[in-house]
């Protein structure tokens, strides 16, 4: 995230460009980031 020692809360949110594609589900025609998932893409 760039910040030593960031502690993310309920506020903090990260856009789907973070996560690899196997990090979500399709339910009914929508994705959703599966339980435990964790970003792994960061462009620097």
């Amino acid at each position: 995230m760039g910040i030593k020692n960031w502690i993310p809360n309920n506020n903090n949110y990260l856009c789907s460009e973070h996560f690899e594609q196997k990090c979500f589900r399709k339910i009914r025609g929508k994705y959703w980031l599966k339980d435990n998932s964790v970003p792994t893409i960061f462009k620097i």
